[in-house]
Protein backbone atom coordinates (compact mmCIF):
# COMPACT_ATOMS: atom_id res chain seq x y z
CA UNK A 1 0.00 0.00 0.00
CA UNK A 2 1.15 3.56 -0.60
CA UNK A 3 1.28 6.21 1.83
CA UNK A 4 -0.99 9.40 0.80
CA UNK A 5 0.15 13.17 2.07
CA UNK A 6 -1.72 16.18 1.66
CA UNK A 7 0.89 19.06 1.00
CA UNK A 8 -0.29 22.43 1.29
CA UNK A 9 2.04 25.75 0.31
CA UNK A 10 1.32 29.31 1.14
CA UNK A 11 3.71 31.80 -0.19
CA UNK A 12 3.79 35.01 -1.73
CA UNK A 13 3.42 34.92 -5.18
CA UNK A 14 6.47 34.04 -7.57
CA UNK A 15 7.90 32.27 -10.52
CA UNK A 16 9.12 29.08 -9.80
CA UNK A 17 6.71 27.94 -6.47
CA UNK A 18 5.28 24.84 -8.44
CA UNK A 19 8.56 23.99 -10.05
CA UNK A 20 10.55 24.06 -6.85
CA UNK A 21 7.84 21.61 -5.01
CA UNK A 22 7.82 19.06 -7.74
CA UNK A 23 11.19 18.89 -8.06
CA UNK A 24 12.11 18.31 -4.50
CA UNK A 25 9.14 15.41 -4.42
CA UNK A 26 10.50 14.11 -8.00
CA UNK A 27 13.67 14.05 -6.43
CA UNK A 28 12.19 12.57 -3.19
CA UNK A 29 10.45 9.44 -5.41
CA UNK A 30 7.14 11.12 -5.03
CA UNK A 31 4.20 10.79 -7.09
CA UNK A 32 2.02 13.71 -7.24
CA UNK A 33 -2.01 12.26 -7.55
CA UNK A 34 -4.32 15.54 -6.90
CA UNK A 35 -3.70 19.26 -7.09
CA UNK A 36 -5.35 22.49 -6.99
CA UNK A 37 -3.98 25.95 -6.73
CA UNK A 38 -4.32 29.49 -7.20
CA UNK A 39 -3.31 33.13 -6.56
CA UNK A 40 -5.11 34.96 -3.88
CA UNK A 41 -4.41 38.79 -3.96
CA UNK A 42 -0.80 38.36 -4.17
CA UNK A 43 -0.29 34.68 -2.65
CA UNK A 44 0.10 31.46 -3.85
CA UNK A 45 -1.60 28.75 -2.23
CA UNK A 46 -1.13 25.29 -3.43
CA UNK A 47 -2.31 21.67 -2.47
CA UNK A 48 -0.92 18.44 -3.23
CA UNK A 49 -2.19 14.78 -2.77
CA UNK A 50 1.11 12.70 -3.02
CA UNK A 51 2.13 9.31 -2.70
CA UNK A 52 5.35 7.61 -1.41
CA UNK A 53 6.10 3.71 -1.05
CA UNK A 54 7.86 4.28 2.28
CA UNK A 55 6.09 6.31 5.07
CA UNK A 56 7.74 9.59 6.38
CA UNK A 57 6.74 11.81 9.32
CA UNK A 58 4.73 14.92 8.47
CA UNK A 59 7.54 17.17 9.95
CA UNK A 60 10.10 15.22 8.15
CA UNK A 61 8.38 15.99 4.78
CA UNK A 62 8.06 19.73 5.72
CA UNK A 63 11.61 20.05 6.22
CA UNK A 64 12.54 19.17 2.65
CA UNK A 65 11.00 22.41 1.28
CA UNK A 66 13.39 24.78 2.74
CA UNK A 67 11.74 28.28 2.43
CA UNK A 68 8.53 27.12 1.24
CA UNK A 69 7.62 24.86 4.32
CA UNK A 70 4.23 23.24 3.74
CA UNK A 71 2.17 21.84 6.06
CA UNK A 72 1.62 17.96 5.83
CA UNK A 73 -0.68 15.86 6.80
CA UNK A 74 -1.08 11.93 6.45
CA UNK A 75 -3.93 10.36 4.49
CA UNK A 76 -5.18 7.20 5.88
CA UNK A 77 -7.02 6.27 2.70
CA UNK A 78 -7.61 7.95 -0.22
CA UNK A 79 -11.26 8.48 -1.46
CA UNK A 80 -12.28 7.42 -4.34
CA UNK A 81 -14.75 9.44 -6.99
CA UNK A 82 -18.15 7.50 -6.67
CA UNK A 83 -18.69 5.97 -9.50
CA UNK A 84 -22.50 6.38 -10.70
CA UNK A 85 -22.15 10.48 -10.32
CA UNK A 86 -23.31 13.32 -12.37
CA UNK A 87 -20.62 16.86 -12.04
CA UNK A 88 -22.74 19.95 -12.45
CA UNK A 89 -21.30 23.76 -12.80
CA UNK A 90 -22.79 26.42 -10.73
CA UNK A 91 -21.94 29.98 -11.77
CA UNK A 92 -23.19 32.84 -9.76
CA UNK A 93 -22.85 36.98 -10.35
CA UNK A 94 -23.75 39.66 -9.03
CA UNK A 95 -22.51 42.55 -6.58
CA UNK A 96 -19.72 42.06 -4.01
CA UNK A 97 -21.38 41.52 -0.66
CA UNK A 98 -21.29 39.26 2.45
CA UNK A 99 -23.58 36.28 2.73
CA UNK A 100 -23.06 35.04 -1.45
CA UNK A 101 -20.61 31.84 -0.67
CA UNK A 102 -22.79 30.79 2.62
CA UNK A 103 -26.16 31.28 0.94
CA UNK A 104 -25.13 28.78 -2.22
CA UNK A 105 -22.98 26.70 -0.04
CA UNK A 106 -26.26 26.41 2.34
CA UNK A 107 -28.92 25.67 0.21
CA UNK A 108 -26.63 22.79 -1.37
CA UNK A 109 -25.46 21.18 1.71
CA UNK A 110 -29.68 21.27 2.87
CA UNK A 111 -29.57 19.50 -0.29
CA UNK A 112 -26.94 17.01 0.71
CA UNK A 113 -25.25 18.28 -2.48
CA UNK A 114 -21.55 17.74 -2.11
CA UNK A 115 -19.06 20.65 -3.87
CA UNK A 116 -16.17 19.14 -5.29
CA UNK A 117 -14.54 22.49 -6.10
CA UNK A 118 -15.24 26.57 -5.55
CA UNK A 119 -14.11 29.37 -6.70
CA UNK A 120 -14.59 33.35 -6.40
CA UNK A 121 -12.80 36.29 -7.99
CA UNK A 122 -14.04 39.76 -8.30
CA UNK A 123 -14.15 41.05 -12.27
CA UNK A 124 -15.95 44.05 -12.66
CA UNK A 125 -18.55 41.98 -10.53
CA UNK A 126 -18.17 39.20 -7.71
CA UNK A 127 -18.04 35.53 -10.00
CA UNK A 128 -18.72 32.15 -8.15
CA UNK A 129 -18.01 28.69 -9.73
CA UNK A 130 -19.09 25.53 -7.95
CA UNK A 131 -18.50 22.38 -9.31
CA UNK A 132 -21.19 20.09 -7.43
CA UNK A 133 -21.31 16.15 -7.35
CA UNK A 134 -24.40 14.11 -7.27
CA UNK A 135 -25.25 10.78 -7.77
CA UNK A 136 -27.02 9.01 -10.47
CA UNK A 137 -31.13 10.07 -10.47
CA UNK A 138 -30.78 12.57 -7.94
CA UNK A 139 -33.97 14.65 -8.25
CA UNK A 140 -33.47 17.86 -9.71
CA UNK A 141 -36.03 19.88 -7.77
CA UNK A 142 -32.70 21.22 -5.93
CA UNK A 143 -32.16 23.53 -9.06
CA UNK A 144 -35.07 25.26 -8.19
CA UNK A 145 -34.18 25.63 -4.42
CA UNK A 146 -30.65 26.80 -5.33
CA UNK A 147 -32.55 29.55 -8.14
CA UNK A 148 -34.29 31.07 -5.23
CA UNK A 149 -31.33 31.33 -2.75
CA UNK A 150 -29.41 33.04 -5.37
CA UNK A 151 -32.77 35.56 -6.36
CA UNK A 152 -32.90 35.86 -3.02
CA UNK A 153 -29.48 37.20 -2.56
CA UNK A 154 -29.93 39.18 -5.62
CA UNK A 155 -27.66 37.50 -7.61
CA UNK A 156 -27.91 35.72 -10.95
CA UNK A 157 -27.23 31.86 -11.09
CA UNK A 158 -26.27 29.19 -13.93
CA UNK A 159 -26.69 25.71 -13.73
CA UNK A 160 -25.28 23.38 -16.43
CA UNK A 161 -24.51 19.85 -16.53
CA UNK A 162 -20.48 18.60 -17.24
CA UNK A 163 -20.32 16.44 -19.81
CA UNK A 164 -17.38 13.65 -19.34
CA UNK A 165 -15.59 12.76 -22.42
CA UNK A 166 -13.33 9.91 -23.10
CA UNK A 167 -10.33 10.27 -25.02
Amino acid sequence: MKNLYILTFVSKDQPGIVAKAAKVLLERGFNIKDSSSTRLSGVFAMILMVEHEESFEPDTVSSWFGELTPAVHTVEEENKTPEGEERFLISVYGADKPGIVFTIADTLAQERINIVDLQTRISGVYVMVLEISLPLGFPDTWIKRVKDAAASIKTDISVRKLEVFEL
